[in-house]
């Protein structure tokens, strides 16, 4: 009986031990897990702004603003009545996005400011994102300077291969992979000034002859080649073709 009442004794402590021990480790392995998961979620509601960036940079361009406050969110996916929506401006397998919750259930929230749009997260407050026009406008200026340094070398190939300057940049790339070069980031066909042998953009104010038309980088007029005969074989082509 003796014995009997140690043995138990002992169990007792174990399991006493065991409970503890259980305990210590659910401490420690809780508050990791549960930080683990606002990771996640911080991550998925980054991820959701990154979209809804995306999505109002492409608005912006259509309409020269962002939504109106009063518009909200909801206007890159319905027509707000603003007479250049082309949207929806995410794609379908997006629109979940805009129940505009992050991903801990709270509503994203939409402010503009002097032509800038503030994204916030209410169940993580750290987690924004802004968008500036000035931004958007700095990124294609850059975006046009860097096409038309392409578009000037097919002008040029265009030029030695058919003796003349391209009439037009549609002319130039045709059927081509890079047709998808024909328009500026603003939505604009780009230039070709044939006198001057050189492809332009209209730039941000969409309008001809103004000081924010972009050239090429390091464009000079001194440099222009002048106009050269086409090949024989292009004069060959051309003679067949209309005999």
């Amino acid at each position: 009986m003796r014995e009997s009442l140690r043995e138990r004794g002992a169990s007792l402590v174990e399991l006493i031990a065991a409970v503890a021990v259980l305990i210590i480790l659910a401490g420690i392995i809780l508050p990791s897990a549960f930080k683990v998961k606002e990771l996640r979620e911080k991550s998925m509601t980054r991820e959701r702004l990154e979209v809804l960036d995306a999505a109002l940079v492409a608005y912006y361009r259509d309409h020269g603003r962002f939504p109106t406050v009063a518009e909200g969110l909801a206007a890159l996916i319905a027509d707000p009545g603003s007479g250049r929506w082309n949207g929806p401006y995410l794609r379908a397998a997006e629109t979940g996005y805009l129940a505009l919750e992050d991903a801990g259930g709270g509503t994203v929230t939409y402010s503009v400011s002097s032509g800038q749009v503030t994204l916030s997260s209410p169940t993580f407050p750290d987690v924004t994102r802004t968008i500036g026009a000035g931004r958007i406008e700095a990124e294609w200026v850059e975006r046009a300077e860097e096409e038309l340094m392409v578009l000037s070398s097919m002008a040029e190939f265009y030029r030695k291969t058919n003796g003349s300057y391209p009439i037009s940049v549609a002319v130039m790339l045709g059927d081509s992979v890079g047709k998808d070069l024909a328009t500026d980031p603003w939505g604009k066909a780009y230039q070709i000034d044939t006198s001057q042998q050189i492809p332009w953009s209209l730039g941000p104010d969409k309008t001809a002859n103004t000081s924010d038309d972009i050239y090429p980088v390091g464009y000079d007029p001194s440099t222009i080649p002048p106009p050269q005969p086409p090949p024989v074989a292009t004069m060959m082509r051309t003679a067949m073709a209309t005999a």
